[in-house]
């Protein structure tokens, strides 16, 4: 029955009394000594119980409750969500509560501290919700790091607070078991005297209570070595020591959920770092004390700090000294005050409250822009960009336009700036000189583009290190450049020795890409303000100036003069007019008629054009035709001259063919108004008067072929494939050659009349003309002498034994009307 009442679910005093009592029974003497020491555990296991325990429990609870607290605070900032806010507000204050409660139960000298911090802790927290739900969360940071200060001092006393009750308890424990030890002993000693009444009941109670606290104390031990996953045991005992271990494992969930907490802390500032550290730009922010609070590495990197620089807590001011002193070692005192009365500008800007970006350039060329936005009461963010590429990029493009881009030399709109400086800043006289390289368009053609380019190039060198100092030189476009002079003297003497000498460095013959190539220069030159008072009207001038020189024959400097204007002018009035007649249709068509040397009859007429001007009179052809060349009417008008006169040879005798010339540029664009290219045209000629193609002949010059390009032959080859005769007109002069001759099958050869001119006067002459025919003769070739118009000439082209010849000898250009009038002259058969 004793052992029954000893085993079953009892509190640990009653069984010790039950075994006092037994004692007492068998040893008075000794019972006393074991009552003594029952309450003496007793005492010992109430304290633990009911002191050192629930203040481990209350301490655990206190770490739980300020840990939830300072998670929904500092949480607050970010926190954009009003109705989230209003509930962390409500709780908060629920925790705040209990934590007072807590505080106010437990009457520690460990504790009053925290009593005393904690009116400040709850009022900081209160002020974040404030803030946060107000939206301010600039302020709401700030009040943060208060917070956090006062909540890490409060976790830490906690955490003291804890350790030293733990240790409280492990001594109580400690004196629990030797008192227990004790008892042990006192019932060994009674135990010689009643072994058998009551000897093994009182070992085996002891022991077991004895081996329950000892499983309680290691698990204590282990928990307080960080094992959490330690397991509580004894649970469910209904005694001291159930609640005591169930007391333990409310203290070990806290534990495991301070730690959890900590994990998601210590998770969330490894993104926030990794986030700062992977930024694209360096970001440093400071306190109100102008300390570092936080910067990532880009920023450390960027101007290039030590690492002990970029702690929390480093002044600004000993980062920017080292930063300078770095790139300067020899900081000269001067330098340092440059330095103070930077930092001293920057904290008056921070003053201010004002946002602000400044723009830093390095000694090594980068080029960094910070932009500072100071937090009210709590410092300012610095964020660092390096734009380096975005400055040289913007530099880049204001000098490229500015800058020609192919010879370095300033642009048509800086030069244009520049005039305008030179009459904004009142300069008594100035002049520009405008020159146009000769020959230029010869050398892209005959070399390519390539060299011409390197020829600009080249010149733009020579132009550079040729003018003073003073002097501006720009490149216009194309192969033309200006200058501006400036000076006491720009008369007319000095100017023209300038000009002269430009000339002749540009007519200096250049290796160009292993080609030597010769150009010369036409200059046009205007003064100011004689020739004009505003860029506009000087660059006008100078360009009729230049317009002059290149009529004049090129290799020239005209000074502008008022009669320029007018012949200008009168040069545009006539570009008019002639646009005019040909959307008219008031050009004509005369017709010079080809003789054959042997028979003396009409073998062809030569289609030439005219234009009588209903003011003017008659144009003639080597003042409208090459006008038509440059305004690019002659396509128009050689499609028309085609047209026309093959309806007109349509009407002539059987046998009686006509020529006509074209242009170089009806080769190089098809015709204004169908689109038509050159080979279609004459299609469309041909079928339009059904006239034969044997007898349309068509004159093209030594220019055309000058271009020497595969579209030029090609197109050659289809309108000869037509049965069309292909003429090479005015032979001998230009750029002569015979791989013309061998590259393509002409017809015939017309030689130039300068040649037949002079054939009685000069004897070298003759000897041309008769190796020209014997040439044409080798080649299968009909030659043709232009320009008869004496007896002597024609006896000496029948001696040279050219096979046709023309020229005033025979007959002038004709109009259409007289054409068959003319044929029944020397052919009065085929005429009738």
């Amino acid at each position: 029955m004793t052992l029954a009442l000893l085993t079953r679910r009892q509190k640990i005093a009653t069984k010790l009394n039950l075994v006092a009592v037994l004692a007492g029974l068998a040893l008075c003497g000794l019972s006393i000594a074991s009552l003594h020491s029952a309450r003496s555990i007793s005492g010992a296991a109430d304290h633990i119980r009911s002191v050192a325990l629930l203040a481990v429990v209350h301490s655990a609870e206190l770490g739980v409750l300020v840990e939830r607290h300072r998670r929904i605070i500092e949480a607050a900032p970010v926190t954009f969500d009003k109705v989230r806010v209003d509930r962390d507000r409500r709780d908060s204050e629920a925790i705040a509560d209990r934590i007072n409660e807590i505080v106010a139960q437990r009457e520690s000298r460990f504790l009053s501290p925290i009593a005393r911090q904690l009116p400040q802790f709850f009022e900081l927290g209160r002020r974040v919700l404030y803030l946060a739900a107000n939206f301010a969360q600039d302020e709401a940071l700030a009040a943060v790091r208060d917070y956090s200060q006062i909540a890490k001092r409060i976790q830490d006393r906690i955490v003291t607070y804890r350790h030293i009750n733990l240790r409280n308890a492990d001594k109580d424990t400690t004196y629990l078991i030797d008192s227990i030890q004790r008892l042990v002993n006192w019932i060994l000693a009674a135990s010689l005297f009643a072994a058998v009444l009551i000897g093994p009941l009182t070992i085996a109670a002891v022991r077991r209570i004895a081996e329950r606290l000892r499983t309680i104390t290691d698990a204590m031990q282990a928990l307080s070595q960080d094992e959490i996953e330690t397991p509580i045991p004894l649970l469910d005992s209904a005694d001291e020591i159930g609640d005591m271990a169930r007391a333990f494992s409310v203290f070990k969930d806290n534990a495991i959920a301070l730690r959890k907490q900590h994990q998601e802390i210590a998770a969330l500032n490894a993104r926030i770092d990794i986030a700062l550290n992977n930024m694209d730009r360096g970001l440093s922010m400071f306190d109100e004390d102008g300390r570092l609070i936080v910067c990532n590495t880009i920023y450390r990197d960027m101007y290039d700090l030590p690492v002990e620089l970029t702690l929390p807590g480093t002044p600004f001011t000993s980062i920017i000294r080292h930063w300078t002193m770095s790139r300067d070692c020899s900081l000269d005192d001067q330098r340092a005050r440059d330095t103070d009365a930077w930092l001293a500008s920057h904290a008056s800007r921070i003053s201010k409250d004002e946002e602000f970006t400044g723009v830093h350039r390095l000694p090594d060329g980068r080029v960094y822009a910070i932009n500072t936005r100071p937090i009210p009461a709590c410092g300012w963010v610095d964020v660092h960009e390096d734009i380096t590429i975005k400055q040289r990029s913007a530099e880049r493009i204001a000098e490229l336009a500015q800058t020609d881009a192919l010879t370095g030399l300033a642009n048509r709109h800086s030069f244009r700036e520049e005039l305008q400086n030179c009459y904004a800043h009142g300069h008594s006289a100035f002049a520009i000189l405008w020159i146009d390289l000769d020959r230029f368009k010869q050398v892209n053609d005959t070399y390519g583009h390539p060299t011409g380019d390197e020829l600009l190039k080249s010149i733009a060198d020579k132009l550079k290190t040729s003018v003073r100092r003073s002097d501006f030189v720009a490149r216009l476009g194309g192969d033309e450049f200006a200058c501006i002079v400036r000076g006491d003297n720009v008369s007319h003497e000095v100017l023209t020795r300038i000009a002269a000498r430009l000339n002749a460095i540009i007519s200096r013959p250049a290796l160009i890409l292993g080609n030597w190539v010769k150009v010369g220069a036409s200059i046009g030159i205007s003064t100011a303000p004689q020739d004009g008072c505003s860029p506009d009207e000087i660059m006008k001038t100078a360009d009729i100036a230049l317009y002059r020189a290149k009529a004049d024959g090129r290799g020239k400097a005209i000074f502008f003069n008022t009669a320029m204007a007018e012949a200008l002018s009168k040069r545009r009035r006539l570009q008019s007019d002639l646009e005019q007649a040909v959307r008219e249709g008031r050009l004509e068509l005369y017709y010079q008629p080809i003789l054959s040397v042997r028979e003396k009859r009409v073998v062809s007429f030569e289609a030439l054009m005219r234009w009588r001007h209903h003011h003017l009179g008659h144009i003639s052809p080597v003042e409208f035709i090459p006008l038509a060349e440059e305004t690019g009417l002659i396509s128009d008008m050689g499609a028309w001259a085609l047209k026309t006169a093959c309806h007109a040879a349509a009407t002539w005798p059987e046998g009686i063919a006509v020529s006509v010339n074209l242009s170089a540029a009806q080769f190089r664009a098809p015709n204004v108004d169908n689109d038509d290219t050159i080979e279609q045209i004459v299609r469309d000629a041909l079928s339009g008067a059904n006239l034969a193609p044997g007898r349309l002949q068509l004159e093209v010059t030594e220019t055309l072929l000058l271009h020497d390009t595969s579209e030029t032959w090609a197109t050659l080859a289809k309108l000869k494939a037509l049965g069309i005769s292909i003429a090479l007109d005015d032979f001998g002069t230009g750029y002569s050659s015979l791989s013309y001759l061998r590259r393509f099958p002409f017809d015939k050869i017309k030689i130039d009349k300068s040649f037949v001119r002079d054939i009685g006067q000069h004897s070298d002459s003759i000897t041309i003309v008769q190796a020209i025919s014997d040439l044409a003769s080798t080649l299968g070739m009909a030659c043709v002498a232009e320009g008869v118009e004496t007896e002597e000439q024609l006896r000496l082209v029948e001696t040279a034994r050219c096979e046709e010849m023309q020229g005033f000898l025979f007959s002038k250009p004709v109009p259409a009307d007289m054409v068959l009038a003319t044929l029944r002259a020397y052919n009065p058969l085929k005429a009738a």
